[in-house]
């Protein structure tokens, strides 16, 4: 029977470069066979919505079925189904659900997640919201949204996850000197498989993040598309990736990256303090979080970084930037 693997996320662990990798079956494995059943897409998202999306539960049945009877089917040794949304996802659900839709090769199933630093995550958030126009302050807002919405207290979201599926369910620390050979795809496989007698083929860099000034640049565009009344909430996430794909693929002569301050960094270390002490030790032998929040200090600067157009672009590129408006 095949064993089906799901990648949970988190969001910013790495899942993109994960699943293209999977999609294009980049990879070779001496002792084990795996499928990565895929759609329009590279990634499960649609799946997962149907646990987290409530107009979408009604969808739940088939797609389940659907990956059931293609995974059986496949006749590989392990099955892997990937997609950040499982991050906001109640594990009973998954749990139901695999056993009510899922009776070929549902049994056994396992679930593997990765955990970014809180730190990390927030920086790396207020990156990726800035780029899809869902962040047009900075990011002391970044933190006082996620400290409202309790999103990186991950040690009651994580324990939940391991109360439903047991020692099926498997935390790996997002920290690169932690993952095998520092690196996501192969820390991933290696858990998936199993084994660690594989290969990868070939990676391209995925969601490379952009300079600083870059990213002033694509959150001047959406500040101006709000002043404008312009609504292009329908297209935004498309448009960031979109954005950002482009902007990287120039070489930046600035690469100077958004970075946090220090009197933030304290306050992220005081804020998630007793979290990372719990998630460490609920889950690994040793304190990688706590190690992690004590460290974002260091790489911390003195001054918030600038984020007004005007501090990077002249009066002219300014202009440029929204002209097509």
């Amino acid at each position: 029977m095949t064993q089906v693997v799901f990648d949970l996320g988190d969001r910013k662990t790495g899942s993109t470069s994960i699943q293209n990798v999977l999609r294009a079956g980049a990879w070779r494995c001496a002792s084990k066979t795996l499928a990565y059943p895929y759609g329009q897409g590279v990634h499960h998202i649609p799946l997962a919505r149907t646990l987290t999306d409530p107009p979408r539960f009604e969808e739940r049945p088939k797609r389940f079925e659907d990956f059931d009877v293609r995974i059986d089917g496949s006749g590989a040794d392990v099955a892997v189904i990937s997609a950040e949304q499982f991050e906001t996802a109640d594990p009973a659900d998954l749990h139901a659900a695999i056993e009510a839709h899922m009776p070929r090769c549902g049994e056994g199933a396992r679930c593997i997640a990765y955990v970014r630093p809180h730190a990390d995550r927030i920086l790396s958030g207020a990156a990726e919201r800035i780029k899809s126009g869902g962040l047009l302050g900075d990011l002391e807002q970044m933190h006082a949204r996620a400290l409202k919405s309790r999103i990186l207290d991950y040690t009651p979201r994580f324990k939940r996850w391991r109360a439903v599926f047991g020692d099926r369910f498997e935390l790996r620390p997002m920290i690169r000197d932690r993952l095998v050979d520092r690196d996501v795809v192969r820390d991933f496989f290696t858990a998936a498989l199993g084994v660690d007698d594989f290969e990868i083929l070939a990676q391209a860099e995925i969601n490379t993040s952009l300079s600083l000034k870059d990213l002033v640049m694509v959150r001047e565009f959406w500040r101006h598309a709000r002043r404008t009344g312009r609504d292009l909430s329908a297209v935004k996430h498309s448009m960031g990736w979109a954005m950002g794909a482009l902007l990287a693929l120039e070489p930046a002569a600035d690469r100077t990256r958004l970075r946090l301050h220090r009197s933030l960094a304290e306050r992220i270390r005081t804020d998630y303090a007793e979290d990372a002490a719990a998630l460490d030790a609920e889950f690994f032998a040793d304190a990688p979080m706590t190690e992690a929040l004590d460290r974002a200090g260091d790489a911390a600067q003195d001054a918030p970084s600038p984020l007004r157009a005007k501090d990077h672009f002249s009066k002219q590129e300014r202009a440029r930037l929204t002209a097509w408006f």
